[in-house]
């Protein structure tokens, strides 16, 4: 009888433990599966972005079609999928701010640009604000102390600045024609832009239903093809690059002011290369 007893808790445990283990192992392939499901939805908003962007390029008004599709659909999600409604809410800005440029006249290359970003940077406040509205930035900041030291900011820009300009320095670009003022301004405004959305925004929102690396990979996808362009294919090259650097350092920091000002340095770099090149030739 004593010898029962005693191995009544032992067996007890050893239940205990095999429950503990199956209970870990069917939340492992739950955490797999909504992974998997994760990846697969997420994916399928990049490759959706990546038709009708690239529609758009070689044929506007096919293209614009395809935006418009592409953009029932994402608004089509936000609305029946509560789990990934901001992260869609946030993605949907890109077609939308292309639909808004495309219906507007442009007097030139720089104009279209100009309005697009001014579209994007107006639709990402309304998104900011109606979060703010919904107590989600109330508890989660944009921005946090961890800002990176003023000197590697610059550094890390002035890299950045120099490695587009090395990549791009074949392509016709123009910039040097335009008002030197109306160049610093758009540097500043195109990279606050950016940072505002594509990190402060679309990064954050993937990162709260997915992982930190999810999330940098898909913000790099995203930018990169933001940034594709028909006339500088190598654009690509330059905005994935410099897009994982500031991804990661936003993952790391969680502060969007450091992304920005090393995207504002990044663009003053450029120009500035580009300036003092087409000085000298």
């Amino acid at each position: 009888m004593s010898t029962v007893q005693e191995q009544a808790p032992k067996r007890i445990s050893q239940y205990q433990l095999r429950r503990e283990q199956i209970q870990k192992q069917y939340d492992d392939l739950v955490s797999d599966a909504v992974n998997s499901k994760q990846w697969r939805m997420l994916s399928g908003l990049i490759l959706l972005l990546t038709i009708s962007h690239v529609t758009f390029l070689f044929n506007p008004i096919v293209g614009l079609y395809v935006t418009v599709l592409s953009f029932v659909l994402l608004a089509n999600l936000a609305l029946f999928s509560e789990a990934y409604r901001r992260v869609t809410i946030a993605i949907t800005i890109l077609p939308v701010a292309t639909i808004v440029t495309a219906a507007l006249p442009q007097s030139n290359r720089y104009a279209l640009i100009a309005i697009n970003y001014l579209a994007i940077l107006l639709l990402s406040l309304g998104f900011w604000f109606m979060l703010r509205k919904n107590g989600f930035y109330r508890q989660t900041r944009m921005t946090s102390s961890h800002a990176v030291p003023l000197k590697y900011i610059i550094l890390l820009g002035i890299l950045l600045g120099v490695f587009g300009f090395a990549v791009l320095l074949s392509q016709p670009l123009g910039i040097t024609s335009l008002n030197p003022v109306i160049v610093i301004l758009g540097c500043i405004g195109f990279a606050f832009t950016e940072e505002f959305l594509f990190r402060g925004l679309i990064q954050r929102q993937v990162t709260q239903i997915s992982s930190a690396n999810t999330a940098i990979i898909i913000t790099t996808l995203l930018f990169t093809l933001f940034a594709a362009s028909q006339s500088n294919p190598l654009n690509i090259l330059v905005a994935g690059v410099s897009s994982l650097v500031l991804s990661v350092i936003y993952s790391l920091k969680s502060n969007i002011f450091t992304t920005f000002a090393i995207n504002a340095m990044m663009k003053l770099t450029f120009v500035s290369l580009i300036a003092l090149f087409a000085a000298r030739s």
